[in-house]
C-alpha cells in the first residue's frame, strides 16, 4: 500500500508541475494571405490618410509586392502576424499596427507565449539596461543583459526594431524605448512589444524551460544566470510583493508632495474611459490642495505616458495656463466619404457615425487625395480653470511620450507654461494620425489591423521630430543601478537655486 499511497501525495505536485504540451502550429495557405494582402492594400489605400507621408505609392505597392512574395507558400500564424507588423513599420505612423489588444483570444492563446521572461529593462545607447529583477538569481539594476538563451542583446534589438511603431522619420528613440520592458506592462490587462514579439522571432524564447542569460555587472564582469520563466499573473505579483503597489490606470495618478514649497504630480497615461475614478473630480481636489497648501513648484511627470483621450489631456492642461490658450489650427484630412460594404464587412469601429455616407457638398477634395471640410470647426480654446496653478512648472518628458501625451508637451511649450526636462518625447511635429479608427478583421487569419482615419496636418511645415526638452537629461546605467531620477533630480536642484 505504501507505494499507492505515496503516489497519491505526489500526484497534486507533478499536476502542478505539468505543462501541457504547445498546439500544433496553425499553417495559412498562400492563396488566403495573397486575399488578405490585397484586401490590407486597399484598405490602406482608400482609408489611411497617412500612406504616402513616407513612402511613394510605388514604394507602397513595393512593400506590398514583397510581403506577397514570403506569403507564397504557406506560413505559420505567428510568422504571418510578424510579416504583418513588420509591413506595417514601414507605414512610419504610430498608430498602424496589429493591435495586440484587438486580437481574438484564441489566436493570442495559440500565439502569445504565456511565459515571460522575469526582468524588466529600458534599451539606452544599444544596450539591455536591467532595471528591475524579480527572479530568485542574484542580477542587480544597473546590469546589462548580453543575451538569451544563446540570442545576442545586439540581435533582439535588431529584429524588434522591424516591429516597432514610431511617426515619422525621426522616430528611433521612440522605437528604442518601445523594446523596454517597464513596470506599468507587469499589469497583466497590458502589452509589451518585447512579450509578444521576442517569442515569435525567437522560438528559443517561445515558453522555455528557462532563461539562460548572459549579465555584464557594474564592474565589468561577465557572469550567466539561469532564471525561471514567470506566467504574467507570476510577474505582477513578484512585481508589488517587491517594489509595492503598481502605478498603473488609475493609479498612475498620484501627487507627492516633495517640500513646503514644491509637490510632484504623476500622470501615467490618458486613456481613461474605462476608469471607476472621475479624473475632474481627481484633478479638482489636487490643485485645491496645491492652493492650499501655497505650493509655488509644480513638477509634473508625464515620462511613460503614451497618450489617450484628448478630453483628459485638455482637462490637465487647463490647469497648467494662466491665459485662454487657442489650439494650433491643424487640417482634419481624411481620404473618403463613405464605406463600401465590399469594405464594411472586414471593419469594426467605436463610432459607427464613419460609416455614414458624408455629403460630397461640404467637403474640398484637395491634392488629389484628400477630403477637407468646407466649414472646419472653429478653433478650440482652453481656458484656466479655477485653481489653475499660479506658480512655476515644470514637465518631465520621455520617449514613451506620443499621441495625446506629445501633444500636451507641445502645448505646454507654446502656452509657455514653463521648462520642459528630459528626454525628447515621441509622436511628430508634422502631425499624427489618428482620432478614429477601423479595426480591419482580415477574413481568413482574423488578424486585426488598426487604421487610422484623420491626419491632423499643422498649417505650417513643421519638423520631422518630437518635442526636444530644455533641460536634457538622460538615464543612464549608474543612476539605474542607484535608483536615482537624475531628471527630477536636475529640476529639484534648479527650484533650490532659484530659492
Amino acid at each position: 500500500m505504501k507505494p499507492l499511497l505515496t503516489f497519491f501525495i505526489l500526484l497534486p505536485a507533478l499536476m502542478l508541475s505539468f505543462k501541457p504540451s504547445a498546439p500544433a502550429p496553425v499553417f495559412l495557405s498562400p492563396a488566403n494571405m495573397q486575399h488578405e494582402l490585397e484586401i490590407l492594400h486597399s484598405a490602406f489605400s482608400q482609408f489611411h490618410p497617412g500612406l504616402y507621408r513616407y513612402n511613394s505609392p510605388e514604394q507602397i505597392d513595393s512593400l506590398f509586392n514583397r510581403a506577397k512574395i514570403e506569403a507564397q507558400k504557406p506560413l505559420t500564424e505567428r510568422n504571418y502576424y510578424l510579416l504583418l507588423a513588420r509591413l506595417c513599420e514601414k507605414i512610419k505612423c504610430g498608430h498602424t499596427y496589429p493591435n495586440f489588444w484587438n486580437q481574438k483570444e484564441e489566436f493570442k492563446q495559440r500565439n502569445f507565449s504565456s511565459s515571460v521572461l522575469p526582468l524588466l529593462f529600458c534599451v539606452k545607447d544599444g544596450k539591455i539596461i536591467i532595471t528591475h529583477n524579480l527572479s530568485q538569481s542574484k542580477v542587480n539594476a544597473g546590469d546589462e543583459l548580453l543575451g538569451i538563451n544563446g540570442i545576442t542583446a545586439k540581435s533582439l534589438i535588431d529584429t524588434l526594431l522591424q516591429v516597432s511603431r514610431s511617426d515619422g522619420e525621426n522616430g528611433m528613440n521612440r522605437k528604442l524605448d518601445n523594446l523596454g520592458i517597464y513596470p506599468f506592462m507587469t499589469d497583466t490587462t497590458e502589452y509589451s512589444l518585447f512579450d509578444v514579439y521576442a517569442p515569435m522571432c525567437f522560438p528559443a524564447l517561445y515558453e522555455p524551460a528557462q532563461y539562460k542569460c548572459t549579465i555584464r555587472t557594474a564592474s565589468g564582469k561577465n557572469r550567466t544566470v539561469l532564471l525561471q520563466p514567470l506566467s504574467k499573473a507570476q510577474r505582477l505579483h513578484e512585481y508589488t510583493a517587491r517594489f509595492g503597489t503598481l502605478a498603473s490606470g488609475e493609479n498612475s495618478w498620484y501627487l507627492n508632495q516633495l517640500s513646503t514649497e514644491t509637490a510632484l504630480l504623476h500622470i501615467g497615461d490618458f486613456a481613461t474611459w474605462n476608469w471607476k475614478r472621475d479624473y475632474s473630480a481627481f484633478l479638482d481636489s489636487i490643485f485645491l490642495a496645491l492652493t492650499q497648501n501655497g505650493t509655488t513648484n509644480l513638477i509634473v511627470d508625464i515620462r511613460g505616458n503614451e497618450g489617450g483621450l484628448d478630453d483628459a489631456r485638455d482637462n490637465l492642461f487647463s490647469r497648467l495656463i494662466a491665459e485662454p490658450f487657442v489650439k494650433p489650427q491643424a487640417q482634419r484630412l481624411r481620404t473618403f466619404l463613405s464605406v463600401p460594404d465590399s469594405m464594411r464587412k472586414y471593419f469594426r469601429t467605436w463610432n459607427t457615425d464613419l460609416y455614414r455616407p458624408q455629403s460630397k457638398a461640404e467637403f474640398s477634395f484637395i491634392e488629389n487625395r484628400f477630403y477637407i471640410p468646407i466649414n472646419p470647426p472653429a478653433g478650440d480654446t482652453i481656458y484656466p480653470r479655477k485653481n489653475a496653478f499660479k506658480g512655476k512648472c515644470y514637465l518631465l518628458t520621455n520617449a514613451t511620450n506620443s499621441s495625446a501625451a506629445f501633444t500636451l508637451a507641445q502645448m505646454f511649450r507654446q502656452a509657455k507654461c514653463g521648462l520642459i526636462a528630459g528626454e525628447t518625447t515621441g509622436g511628430n511635429m508634422k502631425g499624427i494620425n489618428g482620432g478614429q479608427f477601423f479595426m480591419c478583421y482580415l477574413p481568413h487569419s482574423g488578424i486585426e489591423i488598426d487604421i487610422p482615419l484623420i491626419w491632423y496636418r499643422p498649417l505650417k511645415a513643421l519638423p520631422d521630430a518630437g518635442i526636444n526638452p530644455d533641460i536634457p537629461v538622460q538615464i543612464t546605467p549608474q543612476s539605474i543601478a542607484q535608483r536615482r531620477d537624475p531628471a527630477l533630480e536636475t529640476v529639484m536642484k534648479m527650484i533650490e537655486k532659484n530659492k
